[in-house]
């Protein structure tokens, strides 16, 4: 393998991380505060796709605001559509059945992200449909290697959401409240910590972060489809796993991990070995570190 072909592959490799990195970051923080595995976060990522699409239509309308422009608004849109289904479906599904078992929660994700995904294909999209995207037409040189607009810009955007959730959790009244339920949620609320409302907000975070990769990863490939979400979602849930599942930071690290190897793979092997050596490296990581590369007890490492 050449060097040109290495730097080629790592760079491609962090990219596609970034968006494991943002559905990760979901996955951990709902696992941080309630030990939970949102499953249903697959589906938000596909609605904020969606999302996407129909701002970036109804502004593409108004001639006078630049393509640019509009991609950001329709991007933006998708991250907060996406946050506030996301809200909506915590206090729909888990505040009603807060008190059940994890297992019951678990169940209601699934149940929940199958609901979506049938309700988007019925009423919305059988097939897939157009995702347009005004980056894709010129190359910007990163690290030596071009890559598209489109690509430069998932790529920032990974990096920058990551260090605002990172702010959020250190900086903020909400993030001592959330690390707070994370150590130990009886403590919290016997100490005034409004723990209903900090796990609220957390699903709005995380269903945001999982909408916004979801809105820029569609535009990426140009269409987005009822089913996009179950791919990569598992890919983001592998990466939080793979980082240490409740570490932010782990997320981060196992998301870009994941997308350097996956990338790498396919240049020393067909591309259909490319899953498989994936989650084999996960297989190998965790019989080595079981909790993951920088597992820690919670959120609070962040």
């Amino acid at each position: 393998m050449s060097l040109h072909l290495l730097e080629s592959e790592i760079v491609l490799g962090l990219i596609t991380g970034s968006t494991y990195v943002l559905v990760a970051i979901g996955f951990t923080l709902i696992y941080g505060v309630l030990r939970l595995i949102n499953f249903a976060q697959l589906s938000i990522y596909t609605i904020g796709a969606f999302v996407y699409v129909g701002t970036y239509s109804v502004l593409s309308a108004w001639h006078q605001l630049p393509s640019f422009v509009v991609y950001v608004l329709a991007a933006g849109s998708g991250a907060v559509g996406a946050g506030l289904v996301g809200f909506g479906l915590a206090a729909c599904t888990w505040f009603p059945i807060r008190k059940a078992p994890n297992f019951a929660l678990l169940v209601a994700s699934l149940a929940t992200l199958a609901l979506i995904q049938d309700l988007i294909e019925l009423f919305l999209a059988p097939i897939p449909r157009a995702a347009p995207n005004p980056l894709t037409g010129g190359l910007v040189n990163l690290l030596g290697v071009a890559v598209t607009g489109s690509d430069l810009a998932l790529l920032v955007v990974g990096v920058g959401a990551t260090g605002v959730v990172a702010l959020l959790v250190t900086r903020t009244r909400f993030g001592l409240a959330l690390r707070a339920v994370a150590d130990n949620s009886t403590s919290a609320r016997l100490m005034g910590v409004p723990y209903t409302r900090v796990v609220l907000l957390t699903f709005a975070l995380a269903g945001a972060l999982a909408g916004l990769a979801g809105a820029m990863v569609g535009a990426q490939y140009g269409e987005v489809s009822y089913d996009m979400g179950v791919n990569i979602g598992l890919f983001g849930f592998t990466a939080a796993v793979l980082g240490g599942m409740g570490n932010v930071w782990g997320a981060v690290v196992g998301g870009f991990t994941l997308g350097v190897v996956s990338s790498l793979a396919i240049t020393v092997l067909p591309s259909a070995w490319q899953d498989a050596i994936t989650f084999g490296v996960l297989i190998v990581v965790l019989a080595v570190r079981p909790t993951g590369i920088l597992s820690t007890r919670t959120v609070d490492r962040a």
